[in-house]
Order: C-alpha cells, then sequence, then structure tokens
C-alpha cells in the first residue's frame, strides 16, 4: 500500500526539464503543471521557414472536372516534374480496381466513358508523388 492505505499509486512529481519519448501514466499524465502560472505554449519562430511553393516551385495538385460528370472526367496534373509519366488508377467503391491507364505530363486526359453511374476513388501516381481523388459518374 501507500502513505494513504491504499493501492493507488503516489504521484510522481518532477521538478525541472524532461524529454522522453514515453510516459506511462495509467490514468492522467499532466506535464508543466505549475502552481505559479498556466501551462506556456510554444512560441511560433519570427521567421518562419519558407513554404514548399517557395523552394520547389508548384507541388503536385490533380485537378478533375466536372465532378459530377455525365459522360466522361478531364484531368490535368500540375508537378515539377515534366519527365515521369503519370499513371491513373480508379476503383470502385468496393475497391475494385475499374481502369487503368498512363498518360504524358502535359496531356489533359479524359476518361470514364465507358464507367457506369457511380462514385470512384481515383489515385494518380507520378514517380513518389501521389494524389487521390473522390469523382461522381451520374446516369445519363
Amino acid at each position: 500500500g501507500n502513505a494513504n492505505g491504499n493501492n493507488a499509486p503516489e504521484p510522481t512529481q518532477m521538478i525541472g526539464l524532461f524529454i522522453c519519448e514515453k510516459v506511462h501514466g495509467n490514468t492522467n499524465v499532466v506535464w508543466n503543471a505549475d502552481p505559479l502560472c498556466d501551462p506556456c505554449a510554444p512560441q511560433a519562430p519570427n521567421n518562419p521557414p519558407p513554404s514548399i511553393e517557395e523552394n520547389f516551385g508548384t507541388p503536385f495538385k490533380v485537378k478533375a472536372w466536372p465532378n459530377p460528370a455525365e459522360t466522361d472526367f478531364n484531368l490535368k496534373v500540375l508537378s515539377t516534374n515534366s519527365e515521369a509519366r503519370i499513371s491513373i488508377s480508379v476503383y470502385d467503391m468496393s475497391n475494385k480496381l475499374v481502369f487503368e491507364d498512363t498518360f504524358n505530363f502535359n496531356d489533359e486526359y479524359k476518361f470514364g466513358e465507358k464507367l457506369d453511374s457511380g462514385v470512384y476513388i481515383v489515385k494518380i501516381t507520378q514517380g513518389d508523388q501521389s494524389d487521390v481523388l473522390r469523382l461522381i459518374k451520374n446516369a445519363q
């Protein structure tokens, strides 16, 4: 037992700066508890790092329209990689692959004319970059 005569663990109080990977507290762990002040929020740096766009140009982005569509979809990829081909994989809502193809970086790609009406998950990949879209095809 403990000083109170029961089996509950005594709270551990630590003073100072502590860095750790894991903390095991069966019920509660309180950090930065101080009777003199509230917990202090970290301060943002005065000079934030530059954004991705400033460092690497246009990030990998995929645009698809119209959504929803009745016949087919148009797809355009914005990327800094102008050499690697782009792959498209289209899955239905049961996660079945229903269409796949590749196309060039600067193409405006059209697809979907043979797809049934429904909701599709479209994965676009170029090298180690990828994006996922949810597209809807309405009945004609």
